[in-house]
């Protein structure tokens, strides 16, 4: 008993949740305003335009206030403890600290935010699924979700004109934070628009839509509706425009994931049968999602020639070519991955047990591996970056666990997503149907684990692909947590 008590007054429980309401309240405010900031620090001119006034440090106001509030919530309500296995992520972030300690030498700065960012991805983000009701948490996420989805979609068109017109410039966007010119408008062969890095711009587009998906159903708005498809479509055009392979990909996936469920949600046959439907759902839309994506995008690569704006090109003034086809991946299909990853690993002897810390582990490599890969392709290739302090980053979120804290801290992880994968299963494997908000979730979800295998996402960041992941994944494993078996329905 003593000891169920100490438990009970150190990590809580569901009775706690609720002791102050004020600051659930207050925890819902501060997500939906840094879903709100991030978007929009992943505008190039807008962080241009912050750029030396007192705005421009809002990602760190934002993180010094969720400290904050995760102290208080540590004390009172204790929600960070409520996220299904989110020890093991606390985990990570303690061999975090051990690693950063290891690097001290390196600096404190980078480490301690970046810690920061994953407590409260972990801690505020991941739990948020439990802090209101049904009607607070649909009201909150539709508020959330209209004020990224405006200023987004707004730069997306700007930046499908940009693609129309064949606008194409660089500049310093973020001179305090890296000095090296940041591609805009459409420049070789890909769409970067007014979006600074692309590869994250486009994630979040893929996201949004996937959001945008639920709203359009479930409006009974016949404008709201229109306005939600014009939407969609913008933002379908902008993933497809970026080029981002990764991305592209995401939604493939996410495309076959939400046919199977939707074909096994309305078959009412014996469970054989609905898999078996859901299983051909899936083979089909992946059969025909790929030649339509193709087909569109062959349409899409000629617009500029229709329109007058293509420019003539060194050797073929006059040819019609597609100016959606990526140069220079023909002898390198993963554009330099491979090379990466296998670099990392290669530093396996250095990373070790407990890693190299998320904010130090360029600055280490950086000094005691001069000639590796990472660190000699951006000395002669970017020397700008170089110069600020900066190597070939991971381009792998998995892998970025690993590096940062070791082997102890990729088996956490590992341990980690298995155990969520099982839960998903077993809650599917339960249920014949998947409500619309748990399927669009598990598809945000989706798309936020591929963006980590092809890039830094999710682990470690500050960005708006992360944190809709994080609200996305507490939901999911809140939702399969919950949900009790239902019956059986016998063959007939």
């Amino acid at each position: 008993m003593q000891k169920r008590e100490l438990r009970r007054a150190v990590f809580g429980d569901e009775s706690c949740i609720g002791r102050l309401p004020w600051l659930n309240t207050a925890v819902l405010v501060y997500v939906g305003v840094t879903v709100a900031v991030l978007t929009l620090y992943l505008i190039a001119p807008v962080v241009t335009v912050l750029n030396g006034t007192i705005l421009y440090s809002m990602p760190s106001y934002l993180g010094i206030v969720g400290a904050v509030l995760l102290c208080v919530d540590l004390f009172s309500n204790k929600v960070l403890w409520r996220g299904p296995y989110v020890w093991l992520l606390y985990g990570i972030c303690l061999l975090a600290v051990v690693s950063s300690l290891r690097t001290i030498s390196y600096g404190v700065k980078d480490n301690l935010y970046f810690l920061c960012w994953a407590a409260l991805d972990f801690a505020l983000l991941y739990s948020v699924a439990y802090r209101g009701s049904e009607k607070m948490l649909r009201r909150f996420a539709a508020w959330t979700y209209g004020a990224a989805l405006v200023p987004w979609t707004a730069a997306c068109c700007v930046s499908l004109g940009q693609y129309v017109l064949q606008i194409g410039y660089s500049y310093v966007s973020d001179p305090q934070a890296d000095a090296s010119l940041t591609r805009q408008g459409f420049v070789e062969n890909r769409l970067f628009g007014v979006f600074n890095p692309l590869n994250h711009a486009a994630y979040v587009s893929l996201m949004l839509l996937l959001i945008g998906l639920y709203y359009i159903l479930r409006t009974k708005k016949p404008l709201l509706r229109a306005a939600l498809i014009v939407a969609d479509v913008v933002l379908f055009l902008h993933v497809m425009l970026s080029n981002s392979r990764s991305a592209m990909i995401a939604m493939w996936i996410c495309a076959v994931v939400i046919a199977a469920l939707l074909v096994r949600s309305r078959v009412t046959s014996a469970r054989w049968k609905r898999n078996l439907a859901a299983l051909g759902a899936a083979v089909l839309m992946a059969a025909v999602c790929v030649p339509v994506y193709t087909g569109i995008r062959e349409v899409a690569g000629h617009v500029p020639y229709w329109a007058g704006t293509a420019q003539e090109r060194p050797g073929q003034p006059n040819s019609e070519e597609d100016l959606l086809r990526r140069e220079g991946l023909e002898d390198d299909t993963s554009n330099n991955r491979f090379a990466i990853w296998k670099s990392y690993l290669a530093l396996h002897k250095d990373i070790g047990l407990t890693g190299l810390s998320p904010g130090n582990y360029m600055a280490y490599i950086r000094e005691n591996h001069p000639e590796n890969y990472l660190v000699k392709y951006i000395r002669d290739t970017f020397p700008e970056k170089y110069e600020a302090g900066l190597i070939y980053h991971v381009h792998n979120g998995y892998l970025m666990v690993y590096v940062s804290t070791g082997l102890l801290g990729f088996g956490l992880l590992v341990a980690f997503l298995l155990l969520c994968v099982v839960r998903v299963f077993r809650y599917l494997h339960r249920h014949p149907e998947t409500d619309p908000e748990m399927m669009i979730a598990m598809t945000v979800v989706i798309a936020g684990g591929v963006a980590a295998f092809f890039d830094k996402g999710i682990f470690f960041m500050d960005n708006t692909p992360a944190v809709l992941f994080w609200i996305a994944a507490g939901y999911v494993m809140k939702k399969a947590a919950a949900e009790k078996r239902l019956p059986e329905k016998k063959d007939s």
